[in-house]
């Protein structure tokens, strides 16, 4: 199960044990019951939560056993825990910017697209009217990147930016009210996007915050 950046905690479980979960904390559930009918993605959300426990546990133990050689495996459920949103961060989502959504196509390449955001609690929403080539890919692999100008400058008068990456899932329907919610910001307050009595009823995609980066505050 990956936690972020993909490498082992430090493998103190060995492949195929269980902590009585009846899942094994490297590679997934053991039982072929649990999760049957779900994607890996979706059985791997399901799971993050209670992982996110038992790599604690894990990690404590390991660093008063062995010390220092667990720092960089700690440094990586770090990263990975790094879903708060901080204020800085909320702000540059809610200024209206326009972002480049980053996916992955079958074939490994990153697909990009140009989206608007929103927020809703401490995660992203995005609306899409169609089931385009982004929406297929974020339901085949969640893993996602979004980035987009910040509107500053730094004290080396370098031009601040934000880049968050996540996890994220698509919902059917809502796409309408999202974007004209959205389209006041983005168009302007008296803007109807999109137009019409009966706009398809779309797809959300809601990202969960992971890590993020770029050039400002929030990297400091």
């Amino acid at each position: 199960l990956e936690t972020g950046c993909g490498t082992n905690p430090i493998g103190l479980v060995p492949q195929g044990e269980t902590l009585g979960l009846g899942v094994c904390v490297l590679c997934g559930p053991k039982n072929s019951d649990f999760g049957f009918g779900m994607s890996a993605a979706s059985r791997n959300r399901e799971l993050s939560d209670s992982l996110t426990t038992i790599f604690d546990f894990l990690l404590a133990a390991a660093e008063s056993a062995l010390g220092g050689a667990v720092a960089d495996s700690k440094r990586c459920v770090e990263r990975w825990h790094h879903s708060a949103m901080r204020d800085d961060v909320k702000a540059v989502l809610e200024s209206a910017p326009l972002v480049h959504l980053t996916t992955i196509d079958p074939d490994g390449r990153p697909q990009v697209s140009l989206v608007w955001v929103g927020l809703d609690g401490d995660r992203i929403v995005i609306g899409h009217l169609a089931e385009r080539r982004k929406v297929h890919n974020i339901r085949r692999d969640d893993r996602v990147a979004l980035s987009m100008l910040a509107g500053g400058r730094d004290q080396r008068g370098l031009e601040t930016y934000l880049v968050v990456h996540g996890r994220a899932r698509v919902e059917v329907g809502g796409a309408p009210v999202l974007l004209r919610q959205l389209a006041k910001k983005y168009l302007g307050p008296d803007v109807v996007f999109p137009p019409g009595d009966n706009p398809p009823e779309g797809y959300i995609t809601r990202v969960k915050i992971e890590r993020v980066t770029g050039i400002g505050p929030w990297v400091e």
